[in-house]
């Protein structure tokens, strides 16, 4: 869930248009995109589960190289880090931060954040 929510922030950044329109809520342990949520609940694993869907996603993300590139660099480097790590790692940016819980983390409040962590090259 959490690299999911750096992906978009990334996106908002760099492509100035969001990867995924369902919105990003502040739950207690983080950032959550509820159907991301509400179907792998509970796994350990999602391979083996892949859909349809799922690979008309992944070959929609292959064609576009600005979006393979920000979802394979997003990926790299926040995938060795722990999910609790990355957990306390939402709970000190503001977009969480000053979110209700439960609300809705606005695209606007993501980009503006990081429009310093993720700079576009000139």
């Amino acid at each position: 869930m959490k690299i999911l929510y750096y992906m978009q922030a990334a996106s908002l950044v760099l492509k100035e248009k969001p990867l995924f329109d369902e919105p990003m809520l502040a739950w207690k342990y983080g950032p959550v995109i509820k159907s991301v949520h509400d179907k792998y609940r509970s796994r350990r694993s999602i391979v083996d589960s892949i859909d349809e869907q799922a690979r008309a996603d992944y070959k929609m993300i292959q064609q576009d190289p600005e979006v393979r590139d920000i979802v394979n660099t997003i990926y790299d480097y926040y995938s060795p880090r722990l999910a609790t790590d990355l957990m306390r790692q939402t709970h000190q940016e503001k977009p969480w931060q000053q979110t209700p819980i439960n609300g809705i983390i606005t695209q606007a409040a993501v980009k503006n954040y990081f429009k310093d962590i993720f700079v576009r090259e000139s």
